[in-house]
C-alpha cells in the first residue's frame, strides 16, 4: 500500500510524467489533485477530449511539434496553469530538461498521454 501511495505522490508532483490514456483512474486523480483555485488544466490533443469540461479546463487542438513546444513554454510560464496534458508528446533530451525545469519553477505538471495500451506483454524475458 505504501508503494502505491508513493507512486501516486510522485505522479502528483511538478515536472513531466508519462501515463497511458487507459489509466483513467490515475488521470482523474491527477486532475482532481492538481486543480487548485483558479489555475487552468490544458489538454493539447487531436484525438482526446475531457469527459467533463466544467471548471478551469481548456482543450486545444495539438499543433505540430515545434509549435507545441512554444505553446508549452508559454503556458507554463504564464503562472495560470496547474497541469498540461499532451497527446503523444515527443521530446529530445534538451527540450525535455528545459520543460521539466520550467514545470518545477512554476509548479506545473506536464503529462504525456501515451495512446498505446499498457499490458503485461511489455515485459522482456531473457537469459540474464
Amino acid at each position: 500500500m505504501a508503494g502505491i501511495n508513493a507512486q501516486l505522490t510522485n505522479h502528483m508532483q511538478s515536472g513531466l510524467t508519462d501515463i497511458s490514456v487507459y489509466q483513467k483512474g490515475q488521470l482523474y486523480s491527477i486532475v482532481k489533485h492538481r486543480q487548485q483555485g483558479d489555475r487552468w488544466v490544458y489538454l493539447l490533443a487531436n484525438q482526446l477530449r475531457f469527459c467533463q469540461s466544467q471548471g478551469y479546463k481548456i482543450h486545444l487542438p495539438r499543433p505540430d511539434t515545434d509549435t507545441t513546444l512554444v505553446w508549452l513554454e508559454k503556458l507554463i510560464q504564464s503562472g495560470q496553469t496547474c497541469a498540461i496534458f499532451v497527446e503523444d508528446l515527443k521530446l529530445d533530451e534538451v527540450r525535455q530538461k528545459r520543460l521539466i525545469q520550467l514545470c518545477k519553477q512554476m509548479d506545473v505538471m506536464l503529462v504525456n498521454l501515451n495512446s498505446r495500451k499498457v499490458t503485461d506483454n511489455t515485459l522482456v524475458y531473457g537469459p540474464w
